[in-house]
């Protein structure tokens, strides 16, 4: 399947690390490639826009496409602004905390601005140095597809932003605690019932099955 796919070159771009062992100044460079070329073909991604949506096509060219290149350029700024830390401890210990890239990140885009949500997803996964697996809506995919070529052209490796139109609906809602419950030694775990949690766009949403 498409998705299968997309995740494999995501992981195997992640494993090759040339993205997230990039020194942050360099990374910081292509994000804000990127947001320069979202600006440059902002009529083509305005257009895009208006295909999917049907909103004025002033609204997208003023709106959309100029807030969404905003976001990725914040991020792409913060990248090399967002230190580690040292935590407070006695004399005699030393604690850090490191940031570090966690690896294949998936994000679920909705129908309603396409193009800003996927820059709310793409801005922080890139500047943090993980692959990306971007799932639009298929209501209103062409320009988060269109942003990952440009985002390709602005110098990131390939597979690291992947954008596929399908996804695997059966495994993003499945029993989310059900294998903790199991293994858990405490009674009151063994009694919650089984929960779901629905991967969206915003928060996870907790959902219980009917009593029989």
């Amino acid at each position: 399947a498409d998705i299968d796919r997309a995740v494999a070159s995501a992981r195997a771009a992640f494993r090759k690390a040339n993205w997230a062992d990039m020194p942050p100044k360099a990374r910081k460079k292509v994000l804000l490639r990127l947001a320069d070329l979202m600006l440059q073909h902002r009529e083509e991604l305005a257009l895009l826009e208006t295909l999917d949506m049907g909103k004025p096509i002033g609204d997208s060219m003023s709106v959309d496409i100029p807030s969404a290149a905003n976001c990725i350029r914040w991020y792409g700024e913060a990248v090399d602004k967002i230190y580690d830390e040292v935590a407070p401890t006695g004399p005699n210990a030393l604690a850090t905390i490191t940031r570090e890239p966690m690896g294949v990140v998936g994000a679920i885009v909705p129908w309603n601005f396409p193009l800003l949500m996927a820059s709310w997803k793409i801005g922080p996964v890139l500047a943090s140095g993980n692959s990306l697996v971007l799932k639009p809506s298929e209501k209103s995919p062409l320009t988060a597809l269109r942003v990952a070529e440009l985002a390709v052209e602005a110098g990131l490796p390939p597979g690291v932003c992947c954008a596929s139109r399908s996804w695997p609906w059966k495994r993003a809602c499945r029993p989310a605690c059900s294998t903790w419950c199991r293994a858990s030694a405490t009674p009151q775990a063994r009694r919650w019932p089984r929960t779901w949690t629905w991967i969206a766009s915003r928060s996870p949403v907790p959902r219980r099955r009917a009593r029989q």
